[in-house]
């Protein structure tokens, strides 16, 4: 008997199950037992073919257990209600409770990865499968397990997901533009940076800045700010050529890194020390000024 768990709280993040009801109706599915199927025509038709448009269900002291087959020689075997089993099939795939099958005529042999599967043989007839456990050194005799087909409209399944992820991405994007911006901030201090940026340790000059005498570095570091805002340092480099080297620093928001922090050394091109006098910072969005800081150089 092949066995595999699956719980409603398996499923991370969107909640499908209550639609997918609908959808099972709309392909004129209902939850209960396969003795509902009569697959009279069916069987005629399909005689020795397995069926890769839905999945075979069989229950046993009220537990379900299904089958879906793949083209490519791939079983996958799981048990739950029917609607959380499907749409566990479409979203996550097959694996891991998976297992091989090959057909012969009207046979049909299941070889599986153990733990999860047994392997087992058995017959089609027509939309049913009625299996015997493949060992046949069992006493007594395995009781024979038959699984009826349900016809399942997969597309439905998946463009339903698709759906439901887009509309749970959007909801977030605007409740990410509702949520209250972090101010713009920007100072000027000394900063000890250990390896590839991988530590920046930043710390604020307070007061009235005064930078050291014959230095040609100086140090800024910007939070909160949007990837629009510019930094000029108004008359410290005479030739208008200036180097700079930034450190960003990452946080996680929504499951993806977001630059919250950026440390950047300024200097002159020329490498040359800045010439003593009063300057200006200034914090520019969208070309107009946002924030200016005086310092001074001795």
């Amino acid at each position: 008997m092949l066995l595999w768990g699956f719980s409603r709280a398996a499923l991370p993040g969107v909640r499908w199950i209550v639609p997918a009801l609908a959808i099972l109706a709309a392909s004129g599915l209902q939850q209960g037992g396969g003795s509902s199927q009569t697959g009279t025509a069916s069987a005629a038709t399909q005689a020795c073919t397995i069926r890769f448009d839905g999945i075979y269900e069989r229950q046993t002291y009220g537990f379900n257990y299904y089958l879906r087959f793949y083209p490519n020689g791939v079983v996958a075997d799981q048990f739950g209600r029917r609607e959380e089993v499907v749409n566990s099939l479409v979203q996550f795939g097959p694996a891991p409770q998976t297992g091989r099958f090959r057909v012969d005529g009207c046979r049909i042999l299941i070889t599986g990865n153990k733990p999860w599967t047994e392997d087992r043989s058995g017959s089609i007839e027509g939309d049913r499968l009625k299996f015997r456990e493949a060992n046949p050194n069992l006493i007594p005799p395995q009781v024979a397990e038959e699984y009826v087909f349900v016809p399942v409209d997969f597309a439905a399944f998946e463009n339903h997901q698709k759906e439901q992820r887009a509309a749970v991405t959007k909801r977030m994007q605007q409740e990410a533009q509702m949520a209250p911006k972090p101010e713009l901030n920007v100072e000027i201090g000394t900063a000890k940076v250990t390896g590839q940026c991988s530590k920046v340790e930043f710390t604020p000059l307070r007061g009235p800045v005064r930078l050291p005498a014959g230095t040609g570095k100086i140090v800024y570091q910007i939070s909160g700010a949007r990837s629009d805002v510019t930094i000029q340092m108004v008359g410290l480099c005479p030739t208008g050529k200036t180097t700079n080297e930034t450190c960003t620093e990452y946080a996680i928001q929504w499951g993806q890194p977001v630059p919250v922090r950026w440390t950047t050394t300024f200097s002159c091109a020329d490498g040359r020390p800045f010439r003593p006098g009063t300057y200006t910072l200034k914090a520019l969005s969208q070309g107009r000024p946002v924030k200016t800081i005086p310092f001074t150089v001795p």
